[in-house]
């Protein structure tokens, strides 16, 4: 890496830890209305919403802080057989559970970065197994619940995303082409689906989808077994990987981009286009679990899905070259933390001239050097993330 190259990432590190790791709201653009509730009305713990005449079961936590409708909410759902209550010690997403991979002493990513965590419970009847079908009860199930939470002041649809392992990524897949009004994106585990035909999504709607190359219950390749398929429904097995089934999604958000791709433990492949991102991440040596190596799945789903902030200008930091090089060591083996530093860069590169300057040109001068080298590829794509931004900001 140049030494200009590293003293942009310096300075830019410096606004990623001065920003604290707390992330605040974003305004909702509903926000002329008045709320017809001040803060989130639905008490934590278990409980239960009566749908179609049934009663449903769901999980929630609020974080420490009052919570209304300008709070980022997180919805996840269980596999095949699951609980709220295992799939939330699974995904960490909430206090009590204990945090996988790298991540150290993280009890609570929810309350941490504070949103409300949301975990829906199938059915015993049913097994504890999802009906992924689009006209499926499950899926009104969600999409209602959804609905009930926002209007008790717990979120709003600008604010909430919802995500899912395995049976719980093909409902998720599901809620983003019948629902795509209710959440800002969506993230699948080990269990994607394509979108379903005619299915369009606001360009500004997150996509991610996580799966282990290495997965035997849901293969990578796109199959499902014979169970499987009559549990998702229609179009549930799809003649492509799981890395190319984001592809899809980024084209139902119009964004027909080829993306680029860096190896690693994980392989990451990136379609983003302005305003949001698209992004499949598949673990070489994962398999049908929510984690694997090089992937700590809750920590990058936040990652992608955390409401985007304002661009605040701040003083330029000191070259330390010390800390580039630490930098860098950290973006090739955390793909959260450089998907976190690489939004910090797009956000602030809108209102800081003279940083979005110095990165373009220490990645045009890096590219030059090694165009053919290993980060050649994401550099070419952070130059295609800088241009995102108006020509004022050069």
């Amino acid at each position: 890496m140049s030494r200009f190259l590293r003293c942009a990432v310096a300075a830019a590190l410096a606004l990623v830890t001065s920003a604290g790791p707390a992330v605040a709201a974003v305004p909702d653009p509903a926000a002329a209305v008045p709320e017809r509730v001040a803060r989130c009305a639905v008490a934590s713990g278990m409980q239960s919403i009566t749908v179609d005449g049934q009663p449903r079961e769901f999980l929630l936590r609020q974080p420490p802080a009052v919570t209304g409708s300008a709070t980022p909410m997180v919805i996840s759902i269980h596999g095949a057989t699951g609980t709220a209550a295992g799939q939330q010690a699974t995904s960490t997403f909430d206090q009590g559970a204990v945090a996988m991979a790298d991540s150290t002493a993280l009890t609570s990513i929810g309350a941490r970065e504070g949103f409300i965590a949301v975990f829906p419970q199938a059915t015993e009847d049913s097994g504890r197994m999802w009906h992924s079908d689009p006209g499926s009860e499950d899926v009104a199930f969600v999409a209602a619940l959804t609905e009930y939470l926002h209007d008790n002041g717990c979120s709003s649809p600008s604010l909430t995303t919802v995500n899912g392992f395995s049976m719980g990524a093909m409902m998720t897949s599901r809620l983003l082409c019948v629902h795509p009004d209710l959440y800002a994106g969506g993230a699948m585990v080990a269990g994607a689906l394509l979108p379903l035909a005619g299915c369009e999504l606001p360009l500004r709607t997150k996509v991610l989808v996580v799966h282990g190359k290495a997965d035997e219950v849901v293969p990578y390749n796109g199959s499902l077994s014979p169970m499987l398929v009559a549990m998702a429904g229609p179009g549930s097995v799809s003649p492509v990987n799981r890395t190319l089934i984001a592809a899809r999604w980024a084209k139902a958000k119009d964004c027909p981009s080829p993306g680029w791709a860096s190896t690693g433990e994980a392989t990451v492949t990136d379609y983003s286009c302005p305003p949001s991102t698209t992004l499949a991440v598949a673990g070489v040596r994962m398999t049908h679990t929510w984690d694997g190596p090089g992937v700590a799945t809750s920590e990058l789903i936040w990652a992608v899905m955390a409401p985007d902030q304002p661009c605040v200008p701040s003083e330029p930091a000191p070259p330390n070259p010390a800390l580039a090089r630490a930098i860098t060591a950290r973006l090739a083996v955390d793909i959260a933390f450089r998907v976190r530093f690489g939004r910090v860069l797009t956000r602030q590169s809108t209102c800081e001239a003279q940083l979005a300057a110095t990165l373009r040109s220490a990645i045009q001068s890096a590219v030059a050097a090694d165009p053919l080298g290993p980060v050649a590829a994401q550099l070419r794509f952070a130059l295609r993330e800088l241009a995102r931004r108006p020509p004022a900001t050069w």
